[in-house]
C-alpha cells in the first residue's frame, strides 16, 4: 500500500519519490518507493527541518535530475534548497540571493485542536525547474538593483549552479495578455512557460546555457 503523500516525482519506469506528510508528527519527510515490489525503499526523516510549524515551514517543491541521479528540495518560504544522491542521503545545501531565512508564517489552532496557516505566508520561491546542473526560481521579490517597475511586464526567473551554488544570473519571463507565468520547465536553450492557458516557448540567454556542465553538453 502507498503511503499518505503530497508530491510525487518519478525517477525511472519502476521507482518514485515522495514527499510522505503526516500531520500526527506535524512532519514532512522523503522517501522512495518501488512500484513494482510496492515498497517503500528508503526514507529521510531529518532532511526537511523544520523551522517553526512542522509541516507548514518545510513546504516546498520537489525535483529529480536524472543526468546526475540527484533530488533536489527547494523550500517556498525560505531562501534555501538541498540536494541528496537517490538514496535521499544529504549531499549539499544551498541557498538564494534572497535574504528571508526564516519562514514567515503565522499558524493558529482551531477548535479541532487542527493547526492551519492564519494568513499567506510570504513566498519566497514560487515556482522552479532543473536542467544538468542549474536550478531555476521564479521570485516575486525584486533584487536591491532591479527595476521594481518590472514584476509589472514579468517574472523573474533566478538561476543557480547546483554544483558549487553559486548565482549565475536572472532572466525575465513576459506575463501574456496579464497573465504570469505560473510553472515551467527548462530543456536546452528554452523555457517552456504556463501563463493562464497560454503556453509560450522563451529562449534561455547564452550566459546561462554557457554554465551547463561540460561533460552534459
Amino acid at each position: 500500500q502507498i503511503p499518505y503523500f503530497t508530491i510525487a516525482e518519478p525517477m525511472d519506469s519502476l521507482n518514485v519519490a515522495l514527499r510522505l506528510t503526516s500531520l500526527t508528527k506535524k512532519q514532512n519527510t522523503i522517501a522512495t518507493y518501488n512500484l513494482m515490489e510496492k515498497r517503500l525503499l528508503k526514507q529521510n526523516t531529518t532532511l526537511l527541518k523544520t523551522q517553526h510549524s512542522g509541516v507548514f515551514d518545510t513546504d516546498g517543491m520537489l525535483h529529480y535530475n536524472a543526468l546526475s541521479n540527484q533530488l533536489h528540495y527547494i523550500f517556498y518560504y525560505r531562501n534555501q534548497f538541498i540536494s541528496t544522491n537517490k538514496n535521499i542521503q544529504l549531499i549539499a545545501k544551498g541557498k538564494t540571493i534572497d535574504t528571508v531565512e526564516t519562514a514567515n508564517i503565522k499558524v493558529v489552532a482551531m477548535s479541532t485542536g487542527d493547526k492551519q496557516i492564519a494568513k499567506p505566508p510570504l513566498v519566497v520561491n514560487k515556482a522552479t525547474a532543473v536542467y544538468k546542473n542549474l536550478l531555476f526560481i521564479k521570485s516575486d521579490r525584486i533584487g536591491r538593483f532591479e527595476d521594481k517597475t518590472m514584476l509589472e511586464d514579468a517574472s523573474i526567473v533566478d538561476v543557480y549552479d547546483l554544483s558549487n551554488n553559486h548565482y549565475v544570473g536572472s532572466m525575465y519571463i513576459y506575463h501574456i495578455d496579464g497573465n504570469k507565468m505560473r510553472s515551467f520547465k527548462v530543456i536546452g536553450d528554452k523555457l517552456y512557460a504556463l501563463s493562464g492557458k497560454f503556453l509560450s516557448v522563451n529562449k534561455v540567454p547564452s550566459k546561462v546555457t554557457d554554465e551547463y556542465n561540460n561533460a552534459n553538453k
